[in-house]
């Protein structure tokens, strides 16, 4: 193979399709692919090095720092020997919680502050708290190999594990249940793990509460594997079950995308439920077209929103119509939105959501799901108008920023009062009792 490659003559700057057509036949191995990955690979990295080069002139001139910056600088500035023993002296303790959500620049931040000038730590000064099982915060840049490295580091220079082990929150059946599914999971034997990589152990929980009713741990359902088939399968087995509290059950989704099938299926079985405010519903049409609405209420003078508004099914205005402004549908719209642009000044948001949509009798139109849709903005405006009480032109540009927040952050709210099955997402209801 090798004096064939010489008699082709590979140059770098042609394809080299005969050196490819040579070395096909050996498995798993071809120079080509691995020249074609280098070179892409380096590109990249030339082309997120300009752009990193670009963006931190931008923010120099503009004077601003982004979150990583402030983490990054902090990290620069107490690697200053003055300016650390200076910051390092503030703080006679320091504590931290969910220490399995920090990344490695957070990590040494901690550890210049809670070492003396010779690097080793002070006794007594730091403390963390976590469970690298928990760590799910890829998404910033955590992970469990550097609560591994910390922690280890600590105890290593006599620092002490204490183990929590009680569990408060759940019922004794439930935390057997856990004890006997946790160790395969989190093996600690040499031969079914890669040694280098952090693997954290599972500890036996123990039970701190009592037996309540003696609850069954697991109990499966049969279906066809389908969301829908699942939907119906949970509906009936929670009908089957003492409804006078609803409250009682929930369902955890990994992910929202699932979640309309199953709410489907429980309006049509008349199963009440309670979804917390989410950005899921808001690219919804039913929240787009009042959104459009509450727009142009907003902004008399924006006539992308009063077009978009007159369009709507709230309005139903067709192109001819919008047109011909002079004409009674559009200037009849107008009036309409002058009503509603009054009656904006004494209303809370949630208060002029339910006005127009009693005033255009918009519900007669909409199906189930796309109400489920309009009363999730309605929710929101409640829980707007409850923690801040703007107007409704800071409630438009509230909900347009909600809609650039990713999904794993947003916060999960829940009605505790209603009698209803809960419908949350796992990481929405990570805490919650």
């Amino acid at each position: 193979m090798a004096s064939d490659l010489r008699e082709i003559n590979l140059k770098y700057d042609k394809r080299p399709r005969a050196a490819l057509d040579v070395l096909r036949p050996v498995p798993h191995y071809c120079i080509y692919d691995l020249l074609m990955s280098h070179r892409a690979a380096a590109a990249a990295l030339s082309l997120t090095r300009r752009f990193i080069e670009r963006l931190d002139a931008e923010k120099r001139a503009r004077g601003v720092l982004d979150f990583d910056d402030l983490l990054v600088y902090t990290q620069k500035l107490l690697h200053v020997p003055a300016v650390l023993d200076r910051v390092r002296n503030q703080f006679d303790f320091i504590f931290v919680d969910e220490f399995q959500d920090t990344d490695r620049i957070q990590a040494d931040i901690l550890r210049l502050l809670a070492t003396d000038a010779a690097g080793n730590y002070i006794r007594g000064k730091i403390v963390v708290v976590g469970d690298p099982k928990q760590s799910i915060y890829g998404f910033r840049r955590a992970d469990p190999e550097t609560y591994g490295t910390f922690t280890q580091s600590v105890l290593r220079e006599g620092g002490r594990q204490e183990l929590l082990v009680d569990q408060y929150r759940s019922t004794p059946e439930l935390v057997a249940a856990l004890n006997a599914i946790g160790p395969p999971l989190f093996t600690t034997q040499p031969a079914d793990r890669d040694l280098n990589v952090f693997q954290p152990e599972y500890h036996a929980l123990r039970a701190a509460r009592t037996a309540e009713g003696g609850c069954r741990p697991l109990t499966f359902l049969a279906s066809d594997g389908e969301a829908e088939s699942e939907a119906e399968a949970i509906a009936a087995w929670i009908r089957a079950q003492d409804e006078s509290d609803l409250r009682k059950f929930a369902l955890l989704f990994r992910r929202r995308g699932r979640m309309e099938v199953y709410l489907d299926v429980f309006d049509r079985q008349k199963l009440p439920y309670v979804v917390p405010p989410m950005g899921l519903f808001l690219d919804r049409p039913a929240a787009v077209d009042l959104m459009s609405v509450l727009r142009a209420i907003a902004y008399a003078y924006d006539r992308g929103a009063l077009i978009s508004a007159a369009r709507s099914p709230y309005f139903a205005l067709t192109d001819a119509e919008v047109v011909k402004q002079d004409e009674p549908p559009w200037t009849e719209f107008l009036k309409s939105l002058d009503a509603f642009r009054d009656a904006s000044r004494h209303l809370t948001v949630t208060e002029l959501i339910d006005h127009v949509v009693k005033t255009t009798a918009i519900e007669a139109i909409y199906n189930a799901r796309v109400l489920r849709h309009l009363e999730q903005v309605r929710t929101i405006a409640f829980s707007y108008d409850q923690k801040v009480g703007g107007s409704v032109r800071q409630f438009v540009e509230e909900i347009a920023r909600r809609r650039e927040v990713p999904e794993e952050v947003e916060p999960s709210l829940l009605d505790d009062t209603t009698n209803a099955v809960r419908i949350l997402t796992i990481h929405g209801a990570k805490g919650l009792e």
